[in-house]
């Protein structure tokens, strides 16, 4: 009676009875003796039962902690390695190898076993020993058969049910040898029957029918097998839902099935072993701030997070953990014992290993103390059903099966959530957790596998992955994510109860499955399968992941998880309805819901804090040295384009050093009239003289020096992409940094190592095509013959390459495959700077914009960029964060702008016929017009994403710099005849941003492929306009009403 009740106060395991509870106490003593138990407890300030248990659960599930709490297929009652163990292709002879001897071979690996193959045998192994070839199932896209499957696969499935075939599922699958590129089958009509139902010579003469049905639409070569195989359909007071942050919770996996994180176990609460996963996050409608979550459909009651197998193995996951840990503690203890006390003059291996294992202890330690905490805090108050309540059913859709024009199953239900539930504040929406079961590494390696890929590819921050945006029905079908293998699919991911976090690949032809039920009714629907991404990551889904969101990678939904196909206690096939049609059904009943908003913390710890850096950087150093680096830049054309700003400029790290060790007693700022005070004060006005350069001190000057320092260097330059060099900032975050970087003007970006053309600028005209500059090959030389104005940096005496870009293959059918892209080194014999280009009469010293000349210029064949026709690949790479950044820029001198006007409209001794300049009504418009354009640019940028925003940014390069103008112009208005002097900077500001109007293509250039694309929804808004009007005929006729238009 003690033991039972100690269990019940830990609130262990609902479904254990007494004998269970017997059993398992009683076993701990085979796995550690009692006074073992004690040694481990009694440090961790944890109670001896309780350990003993968490030992005896470890030893249950093989001494290995649960991967994920959603992964338990350790206590799944049958796993597919099982059915593969047991698929002996020699030497098992049953009633199907009697009469069809590839029984067992056909499908290999899978458990399921085939009654009949039409066509050739599939190759086999041979010999007494011989092992069976694991099959693969894989999608099939792009196939003929595509244009008119869904009307064969309607015949095919009336035949069958005309001879009385009990059919459950037909699928179109390929198949591969596991781990093969190429499947050796590209396409057969997997047909499942129910086990049992199907003779071999009834299959035979189905299989007939079905060959009949394919060569009468002209697919004669498509072969048929009928596989025994089942489809099910997965059914599905307290305090709040924890809250859910990756970085932060030391033990997210086990925290995860107690949050709002997607794949929250759901269940309702009448029938909390009625299990299901949770799909997606809803708002109501604009003013309606209730929430609603998504699954399948169930009866109208509350319901709770996690019924009675997801509580209880998520309770069993953090004991198991906690077992496992303890293990590895009395292990590594073990090893301390026997190194011993430090003694002086030891060996220092057993030093090192001494300090390894103490803190591996110290670490398991701190984790058990995490494991401990949660466990205490779900046991103690979410053991009852009542206490995980979360909402109540609000809608719950009536199950149809083939509903039309689709034939798809409508099975769906919106739960309302109780908003006192969820925790509000640290809530993150719509995110599916991708970790887990997978690590960083295998998720990249497995949605991402080819290196055009990975090259944009990001982890999802903190295994998030934020659904967004529809997979539509024709990408389904033609997909463009590559596999490992190089072959055109599509990858997708979902996090359910069971199986947690599992990747597959959906087919790109639609199944058609069949459900009896206990009275013999037929239930057919038409679905979207998904298959294992191969052997070795197991099923896609098992029981109890009904309800799952199912992304691509990109995070855009794709589906939502139904059921499952195969032997009777397996999964080998899921099936999804597409989200698409899905979300068309919900707001036919609730026509102003949506996706709850993207809920984002958009700045890393990281850019949080070199954000705070920069803004103090630019504030206390840029922005003071302004002035002395317009004063370090002389008038005299002659050293003007060959001066170095020493304020701004960088040293090596040895001449920093070397700058440490000096003082000086006397003299001054070269460029400047102030004094070197502080003397004889290390590192404090510091001159240093290097090539001819003056440098200062880093208590003034030296910018380059103190950025480097302050890890403030290169932010641009993605780290995914150049993990030496670059750093961890998103698009965004830098974009952000950008508008910083701005109000500096181009000093800013240069001192951070920021500036075009190191973020992308690479343009020729307003048509790029037009491009005359030659480059042409002769033998292992490249000879480049052109003549080029307004290029950025070449004045700049530092400038030692150029890259050029010019027409290679002038008689490609291709406009945008005849440029190509070389590296020429500036002082190349026949590179002739002609002159700087002045820009309303600023020349931009010392980079410029200069007229060049290259004339016959030879370079090494190696000094080409990528390969021959690439050169409008590589601009538009550069051009579109480029673009970006330059808009970024060009708010921060919009902001400038207006705080410029703000102080002189608020300024006493400027007031006019008695009046502060703001207390006129046209000055108090402008600058709320200001804000509110500038606030507006600012949510335009937040929208953008590197990849696939080519809209986006065109609208914001035409868009942006023309506000920023338009502030400028109101402030240079504020200041009257001041405002277009060189007194003030605004006239700069305006000539610069009117300039970037033209830049990287002119503004008439974006705003007219922004209005193609505009063009390009115009069929489809006349076709709803058509269905409206015929809808509205339809009402005026029913109501004999007479339409006036």
């Amino acid at each position: 009676m003690h033991r039972i009740l100690w269990w019940c106060s830990y609130a262990l395991i609902v479904v254990c009875d007494a004998p269970q509870l017997t059993f398992i106490t009683s076993s701990c003593r085979a796995v550690v003796g009692l006074e073992q138990v004690s040694s481990i407890s009694a440090p961790l300030n944890l109670d001896k039962e309780f350990v003993a248990a968490c030992l005896a659960i470890s030893k249950q599930v093989g001494n290995q902690s649960p991967v994920s709490p959603t992964s338990f297929g350790k206590f799944s009652l049958s796993s597919s390695d099982e059915g593969m163990a047991t698929d002996d292709v020699v030497s098992k002879a049953t009633r199907l190898t009697g009469k069809y001897p590839n029984a067992y071979s056909d499908f290999y690996g899978s458990g399921t076993p085939c009654v009949f193959k039409s066509g050739p045998d599939w190759h086999v192994r041979k010999g007494p020993q011989a092992q069976g070839i694991v099959r693969e199932a894989r999608p099939v896209y792009r196939h003929a058969i595509g244009q008119t499957w869904l009307s064969i696969g309607k015949r095919i499935h009336h035949d069958l049910d005309s001879i009385g075939v009990k059919w459950t599922s037909i699928n179109p699958f390929a198949y591969a040898d596991a781990g093969e590129a190429k499947p050796f089958c590209s396409l057969i009509l997997s047909i499942g029957v129910k086990p049992y139902s199907l003779l071999y010579d009834a299959a035979v003469a189905a299989a007939t029918v079905v060959k009949d049905i394919l060569a009468d639409a002209s697919f004669p070569a498509i072969e048929v097998a009928f596989v025994e195989s089942v489809v099910t359909r997965s059914v599905a007071a307290g305090p709040k839902l924890l809250s859910f942050d990756p970085l932060l919770d030391n033990v997210p996996d086990l925290r995860k099935p107690f949050t709002t994180a997607l794949g929250l176990s759901i269940a309702p609460l009448k029938y909390p072993h009625f299990e299901g996963t949770a799909s997606l996050y809803f708002r109501l409608g604009k003013d309606d701030k209730r929430t609603a979550i998504l699954t399948c459909a169930h009866a109208r009651e509350e319901f709770v997070a996690l019924g009675n197998m997801g509580y209880n193995n998520a309770v069993k996951a953090m004991m198991s953990t906690i077992g496992d840990l303890l293990r590895s503690i009395d292990a590594w203890n073990d090893v301390l014992g026997r190194l011993g006390e430090p003694v002086e003059g030891e060996n220092g291996r057993v030093t090192e290993r001494r300090k390894e294992h103490v803190e591996l202890v110290a670490k398991a330690t701190k984790k058990i103390e995490e494991v401990n905490a949660i466990h205490d805090e779900v046991t103690k108050r979410r053991t009852i059903p009542d206490q995980r309540v979360i909402g109540f059913v609000l809608h719950s859709e009536k199950i149809e099966v083939s509903v039309e024009p689709h034939n798809f199953t409508k099975d769906w239900a919106l739960i309302e959530l109780y908003d006192e539930k969820i925790d509000w504040p640290t809530f993150k929406g719509n995110k599916v957790y991708v970790g887990g079961n997978l690590s960083i590494a295998d998720f990249g390696n497995t949605m991402f596998p080819q290196p055009v890929d990975q090259a944009n590819y990001r982890y999802p921050r903190d295994g998030l992955l934020q659904a967004y945006g529809v997979v539509q029905d024709d990408e389904i079908r033609n997909p463009q994510h590559l596999d490992v293998h190089g072959e055109k699919c599509l990858l997708v991911v979902k996090n359910g109860l069971t199986t947690g976090t599992t990747v597959g690949r959906a087919n790109g032809l639609e199944s058609f499955t069949r459900i009896y039920d206990d009275y013999g009714i037929e239930h057919t629907s038409i679905e979207i399968a998904v298959l294992p991404y191969d052997k070795t990551r197991g099923k896609f889904s098992d029981a109890g992941d009904s309800g799952s969101i199912v992304l691509a990678r990109d995070g855009r939904i794709v589906g939502i998880l139904t059921g499952g196909a195969g032997p009777t206690d397996e999964t080998d096939v899921t099936y999804l309805t597409p989200y698409w049609w899905v979300e068309q059904q919900i707001k036919a009943k609730y026509p102003g819901c949506f996706l709850y908003e993207v809920v984002e913390d958009k700045f890393s710890p990281y850019a949080k804090e070199t954000l705070a850096k920069l803004i103090t950087f630019v504030e206390e150093e840029i922005l003071p040295a302004a002035k002395i680096a317009k004063a370090q830049l002389p008038n005299d054309p002659a050293k003007r384009w060959k001066t170095v700003i020493p304020v701004v400029e960088d040293v090596s790290d040895i001449q920093i050093h070397l700058l440490s060790q000096l003082t000086y007693n006397s003299g001054a700022i070269p460029g400047t009239s102030e004094p070197l005070a502080n003397a004889n004060e290390p590192f404090s006005l510091i001159v240093f003289s290097v090539t001819d350069t003056w440098i200062l001190g880093l208590d003034h000057c030296m910018l380059k020096v103190k950025a480097r320092k302050l890890g403030l260097w290169n932010l641009f330059l993605s780290k995914t992409h150049y993990p030496e060099h670059g750093v961890p900032l998103t698009n965004l975050e830098y974009a952000v940094m950008a508008e910083i970087l701005g109000r500096a003007g181009h000093m800013g970006p240069e001192a951070v190592n920021c500036s075009a053309p190191d973020t992308g600028n690479m343009v020729a005209s307003s048509d790029a095509t037009n491009i005359r500059t030659s480059i042409r090959q002769e033998g292992n030389d490249i000879v480049i013959n052109g003549h080029k104005w307004y290029i950025s940096g070449a004045g700049d005496p530092r400038t030692k390459l150029h890259l050029v870009m010019g027409k290679s293959d002038p008689n490609n059918q291709s406009a945008y495959q005849q440029q190509s892209v070389v590296i020429v080194p500036a002082d190349a014999p026949g590179v002739k700077v002609i002159r700087p280009m002045k820009v309303f009469g600023y020349d931009d010293a010392p980079e410029g914009h200069c007229e060049i000349i290259y004339d016959n210029v030879r370079v090494p064949l190696s000094n080409l960029v990528l390969g021959w026709g690439k050169g409008f690949e590589i601009i538009q790479g550069r051009l579109g964060p480029g673009r970006i950044h330059h808009c970024m820029r060009s708010i921060g001198a919009a902001q400038v702008a207006l705080d410029t006007m703000l102080q002189r409209v608020t300024d006493p001794s400027r007031k006019t016929f008695g009046k502060f300049l703001h207390e006129h009504g046209t000055v108090i418009a402008d600058l709320a017009k200001s804000r509110a354009e500038i606030e507006s640019a600012r949510l335009l940028i937040d929208k953008y994403k590197a990849k696939g925003a080519l809209k986006e940014i065109g609208i914001a390069k035409f868009v942006v710099p023309s506000m920023a103008l338009q502030v400028v112009d109101r402030a240079i208005q504020s200041f009257g005849a001041e405002g277009v002097s060189q007194d003030t900077e605004l006239a700069e500001l305006w000539a610069g941003l009117r300039t970037l109007r033209l830049a990287d293509g002119p503004d008439a250039v974006h705003i007219q492929q922004v209005g193609q694309r505009e063009l390009k929804r115009a069929p489809e808004l006349a076709k709803k306009a058509a269905q409206v009007k015929k809808r509205e005929a339809e009402l005026l006729r029913k109501y004999d009403i007479k339409a006036h238009l």
